[in-house]
């Protein structure tokens, strides 16, 4: 079995009216890890999660950080999981959705 910490950051606690900022997922037995900031849709001025507008801007937007999340899990399921970190691309990426 494999089992996998989740940690989200967001703007705050309202589900239909604050965004997730940051994904992060931890596989227990190895430490494999998937950490990525994630563009809101709209910009607040927040100071709850401490990841400034310039780092957010640079992330990919939910959607793609999401698939990046789905391909990370199903990566540990078929190879029961490995030590590496995997670090989503904070970038400019020609293959996905940035919110610059």
């Amino acid at each position: 079995m494999i089992v996998v910490y989740l940690h989200f950051e967001t703007t705050g606690l309202d589900v239909m009216e604050h965004n997730i900022v940051e994904i992060a997922l931890v596989e227990h037995s190895s430490s494999t890890i998937f950490s990525t900031v994630v563009c809101p849709p709209k910009f607040e001025t927040n100071t709850v999660h401490g990841i400034s507008d310039d780092e957010l801007k640079r992330g990919p937007t939910f959607t793609v950080a999401f698939d990046r999340m789905v391909s990370f899990l199903n990566n540990l399921a078929g190879k029961g999981g490995s030590n590496q970190r995997h670090r989503s691309q904070t970038v400019a990426d020609p293959h996905a959705s940035l919110c610059v």
